[in-house]
């Protein structure tokens, strides 16, 4: 079986794609055919990147009732950061109806890139790139989870750090801030910097770095060891903003519609996962007994899967699977879109978790800060606000 088969076969199978009819200048199409897919071999200058772009948006051009269409590249002799900056200087000049449907997934000598960077996209690149690699069969859903981590992973690249009002930022200066910003709502002691850098992971001229940009800010107290004298509104807006570029979380829906919060919640008070803490609302309600808000839209969950010598620690989330056999990845395969999630599953990187545990209770609580984060996430920032005030009565987000 030559190489286009096993990629046209494997992604017929994996993401329930067909052929697209002929004429219409694409490789393939779903089956309601929302989305198109443009597979491109043997592409290797910039030349011809910028054909394959002009082709592909004549082709959205052309068919309106298309939301998506996909490009997957295979290229050589051409850089990963080049791709992705041709592909973005040709989407400028495209018509915003164009450039808004249009979505890239290039393999270029192995490098995977997103363009943009959105978890289902990184999700097919591994297929994509595992079927070019072998003719073994696509993994099902649960079994690219691990994939899907990992192509995370590799969006947090010195080409694509996130920039926030302050410049770019790294997962280890945001930990930092977290830490920082926990000790603050929780009113705790100033911390040494050393201690500070081996709770992050982070080496010292990293920490210094980023504790000189806080000091620039007039954030941080005076002192040897280290502590914030406050935090203001639009702080914690680039702090959100931070922690949403970086964080991509892992979102599951429930396709029978017979799951629920409170039976999953009841599913880890059997069998907690080692790692794993409860975040979102369940921890608001156990930060603020007062927690203004009737029932829970999703259960969040944190995973403390860090870094280790320099090298990604995968996230192990095998234990959804047995929290419930019937939840779904969100967005697998066009899956679910508009759906709420019923289940969300958050990275934690740092080295040291800080997970809370009450006295004879079973679950894990993610701390304050990624309370709030996932509030604001789910749009609850009044609530997010009241819960701050709570601990911190003389501030507010809202």
């Amino acid at each position: 079986m030559n190489t286009d088969s096993i990629i046209s076969g494997g992604l017929t199978k994996a993401w329930g794609l067909r052929e697209a009819p002929s004429g219409m200048n694409l490789d393939f199409v779903n089956a309601d055919f929302t989305e198109g897919y443009s597979l491109k071999r043997g592409r290797h200058g910039v030349r011809d990147l910028r054909d394959v772009i002009l082709e592909v948006a004549l082709a959205v051009h052309q068919s309106p009732k298309f939301k998506r269409v996909v490009v997957l590249l295979l290229a050589g002799r051409v850089s990963a950061s080049r791709v992705r900056q041709e592909w973005k200087q040709a989407c400028e000049v495209l018509l915003p109806s164009v450039r808004q449907r249009m979505a890239l997934i290039a393999l270029v000598d192995g490098k995977l890139v997103t363009e943009p960077a959105m978890p289902d996209l990184a999700l097919m690149g591994e297929t994509l790139k595992s079927l070019t690699l072998s003719d073994a069969p696509v993994p099902g859903t649960w079994a690219r989870l691990d994939a899907h981590v990992k192509s995370i992973d590799a969006i947090d690249s010195e080409e694509s750090l996130p920039r926030t009002a302050s410049g770019a930022v790294t997962w280890r200066g945001m930990e930092i801030e977290k830490i920082l910003v926990r000790r603050w709502m929780l009113k705790e002691e100033p911390i040494h910097r050393k201690v500070l850098a081996q709770q992050v992971g982070c080496s010292m001229p990293t920490l210094t770095g980023y504790l000189q940009r806080l000091k620039g800010e007039g954030l941080l107290a005076r002192g040897r060891s280290v502590a914030l004298k406050m935090y203001p509104r639009e702080r914690w807006e680039e702090l959100q903003r931070m922690w949403t570029l970086m964080d991509e979380p892992v979102r599951f829906w429930d396709p029978t519609g017979e799951g629920t919060v409170e039976g999953l919640l009841a599913q880890m008070k059997r069998r907690m996962p080692d790692g794993v803490a409860v975040g979102g609302v369940v921890a608001a309600r156990w930060w603020d007994p007062h927690f203004n808000l009737n029932g829970t839209p999703r259960l969040d969950l944190v995973v403390h899967a860090p870094e280790a010598r320099g090298r990604s620690q995968t996230a192990d989330l095998g234990f959804v699977r047995r929290l419930d056999p019937a939840l779904r990845l969100q967005g697998a395969g066009g899956e679910a879109r508009g759906q709420a999630a019923l289940l969300v599953v958050h990275r934690l990187r740092r080295n040291k978790a800080m997970f809370t545990k009450a006295a004879g209770e079973v679950m894990e609580i993610a701390d304050p800060v990624e309370t709030i984060l996932e509030l604001q996430d789910m749009g609850l920032t009044a609530q997010a606000g009241e819960l701050l005030a709570r601990l911190r009565p003389e501030e507010t987000i809202a």
